[in-house]
């Protein structure tokens, strides 16, 4: 990728989403911040090539193209157009630790949310859902349960993830004070939100656990004896 002035300016883990005629955006077939080569589409006539109002684009990184669609007038007059191949809207890929029944949900939100932003937030909300499921068992609701894990020492920030997307999510089904109708810039911000708490919840755990079980067994004996002394 080359570092021109053409490309975004971003922070540090910053997702830049698919966009039409965007210089450059985290590309959905390698997941690279990669310039993109556009080049409008032609239809091949007996003696010439007549444009279209559909378009590609090369990735830089990756050279995979993508393809976007004129779907009709937009908002301001001129024409629509979404990304139709590949079948992702946006959205950055889900986290390497997030559990299957959680990625499936992900995955179907990042297909749709250029389409229907709306419908990725409803989806992402279920998500979360299933993730704090496996955070916290019991039948309660989303709500209490977020409550059970401050209780139990959730950082503040993780809270203000989960009821963000709680929050967020619930207004797509229930429209409220938030209009996520052409929200594309909310829906692809919960990706980020989501990705946030499995790594806080899951694998920043998991890392510690792998790392301190690899300690000697007679420095994690003198631990156990250290702990079971000041209770």
């Amino acid at each position: 990728m080359s570092s021109g002035s053409e490309e975004p300016l971003t922070r540090e883990g910053e997702h830049v989403a698919p966009g039409f005629k965007a210089p450059a955006y985290h590309c959905p077939w390698c997941g690279v911040l990669a310039s993109q080569n556009w080049i409008q589409l032609t239809y091949d006539m007996p003696t010439t090539y007549v444009k279209s109002e559909h378009w590609a684009n090369r990735c830089r990184n990756c050279h995979n193209e993508s393809v976007w669609l004129s779907t009709g007038p937009g908002s301001d007059g001129g024409p629509t157009r979404l990304m139709a191949h590949p079948a992702v809207g946006g959205g950055p890929r889900p986290h390497v630790d997030m559990p299957d029944d959680v990625r499936a949900d992900y995955e179907e939100a990042r297909s749709i949310v250029a389409r229907s932003p709306r419908g990725a937030c409803a989806l992402l909300r279920l998500a979360t859902q299933k993730l704090v499921d496996d955070l916290e068992s019991g039948s309660d609701k989303l709500n209490d349960k977020i409550g059970k894990l401050v209780a139990h020492g959730l950082p503040a920030m993780v809270q203000q993830a989960l009821d963000s997307l709680r929050v967020v999510g619930n207004e797509s089904v229930h429209p409220g004070q938030l209009d996520l109708r052409d929200d594309v810039e909310t829906a692809t911000a919960l990706f980020g939100l989501l990705n946030l708490v499995v790594e806080d919840c899951i694998t920043r755990p998991k890392q510690v656990q792998e790392f301190y079980g690899q300690l000697p067994p007679s420095k994690l004996q003198g631990i156990a004896e250290r702990d079971a002394s000041e209770d």
